[in-house]
């Protein structure tokens, strides 16, 4: 599981999605907290780097998905 709840502007959450994605191994979760909140910079890295995976749903602006 990785869980990302940092700097919520660009590049910051760039930066957090190209460091800790390929340490995620196939099957695992990502969970990134924000989404569909007030924060249009996590908006747009969600769209970007998680459109193929398995999105699993958002709870209290919480995303989590499943890596393929």
């Amino acid at each position: 599981i990785v869980h990302i709840d940092a700097h919520h502007y660009h590049p910051s959450v760039d930066v957090d999605c190209e460091s800790w994605m390929p340490k995620l191994r196939s099957g695992g979760i990502w969970a990134m907290h924000d989404v569909q909140a007030t924060f249009p910079d996590v908006d747009e890295a969600v769209a970007r780097y998680l459109g193929e995976w398995e999105h699993l749903g958002i709870w209290d602006c919480l995303g989590v998905w499943r890596k393929p």
